[in-house]
């Protein structure tokens, strides 16, 4: 198949034979097994339930890519109470226990990033590299928390004293179950990354999934198993937003990792999840950044960057660029790099090897982009005059 020494979001090309080669063997293979059934699993058994859900693809509504079992509130209790029970044994596994899960897990993941990557585009409608790329992050950041973990020694360290005989030493503990809820636009680095955290630091972990993207979801938890994770450590459950919020603010969820929307991130968990004690509760919320091209900036530079930005991912990521400020004296020239760069986006289907802007991935963003377009417009000055 030929040897790609790195993948990143824009090193790779989709005409490295490599890549290529990789593609032609996995679309073929992902596509003969899509309509898959999705478990929830407790603690790494299986768990069907009497509702399900249906993912059909971006690519094609005809295509139903998978059906999901649906946890119900007895599904999370099930697993809060196996990930508590599991937590006294996991946290005194070593650190070079867990560290060796993690890169075993990162090894599994490259092995089948191809597999993986296809069925990432399936279910969001990525583009070859853009998926190729999030598959390659979520091994490094498995990497990357286990080398932290190992260069800081579990993060136990000694500290100054007043005296000779005394002792003080700084020691990280773990907190017991971590719930964690993961967005449907990163699907696999911002699922398994928090879960990596959490595990490797000596947490057991309740996570809920994007319902968007549950077979990319399944093999993250597929990975994690068979990289050695013990049984009852990790539990994955399908759940609509509103339940998996509610169950993951339980007393007994001593810490959670939250990506995603303002309102149900700020709103529903942040401001009720540490109503009776403190606990760590992490919400990561995204936003739209501006990009600023100065006097002194290299503009074809500044071009692409701002090109990628906004069309990478089909602009579905909170790093997508939506506005930008131009110094005056370059605001024509830049006006035409970026007309010109646009004009060669090729869109279409992101199974074929040229696509680079795919479908968007919800109806949802669609209905959104729509309100607020015509709220934009509403707003725009009638004459040239005034604009």
């Amino acid at each position: 198949m030929g040897r790609i020494d790195k993948v990143t979001y824009v090193t790779a090309s989709p005409n490295d034979p490599a890549v290529v080669s990789g593609f032609a063997q996995a679309i073929p293979l992902v596509s003969r097994q899509l309509g898959r059934r999705c478990l929830s699993s407790i603690g790494g058994v299986p768990r069907e339930t009497s509702r399900s859900s249906v993912k059909k693809s971006p690519i094609d509504q005809r295509i139903v890519v998978a059906t999901t079992a649906r946890a119900e509130e007895k599904d999370f209790v099930d697993a809060i109470s196996l990930a508590q029970k599991a937590f006294p044994s996991w946290r005194q596994t070593s650190i070079e226990k867990r560290t060796d899960i993690l890169r075993r897990a990162a090894e599994l993941t490259r092995l089948r990033r191809f597999e993986l990557a296809t069925w990432m585009i399936y279910e969001m409608g990525k583009n070859w590299l853009e998926a190729l790329g999030e598959i390659e992050e979520t091994a490094d950041l498995f990497d990357y928390y286990a080398q932290q973990m190992l260069d800081n020694d579990g993060f136990t360290h000694r500290m100054g004293t007043m005296a000779r005989s005394d002792t003080n030493t700084s020691v990280m503990r773990p907190y017991g179950v971590w719930g964690v809820i993961a967005p449907w636009n990163f699907p696999s680095a911002l699922l398994a990354a928090p879960i990596a955290a959490a595990l490797v630091t000596g947490n057991t972990v309740v996570a809920k999934p994007a319902s968007d993207t549950p077979v990319t979801a399944a093999l993250v938890a597929e990975i994690f198993f068979e990289a050695g994770l013990p049984e009852g450590t990790l539990s994955l459950l399908y759940a609509p937003g509103e339940l998996a919020g509610r169950m993951l603010s339980r007393p007994e969820i001593a810490g959670a990792t939250f990506t995603g929307s303002f309102e149900v991130g700020f709103r529903q968990l942040y401001q009720n999840f540490s109503v009776q004690y403190p606990r760590p509760c992490i919400v990561e919320m995204g936003g739209k950044n501006p990009a600023i091209v100065t006097a002194n900036a290299d503009l074809e530079k500044a071009a692409t960057g701002i090109y990628r930005s906004s069309v990478g991912m089909n602009g579905h990521k909170c790093s997508a660029c939506s506005r930008v400020y131009v110094a005056r004296e370059h605001h024509d020239e830049m006006r035409e790099r970026l007309t010109e760069l646009f004009k060669k986006t090729a869109i279409g289907n992101p199974l074929e090897r040229d696509t680079y802007v795919g479908p968007v991935a919800r109806q949802e963003v669609l209905r959104i982009t729509s309100v607020m377009s015509t709220r934009r417009a509403a707003q725009m000055p009638s004459t040239p005059a005034e604009r």
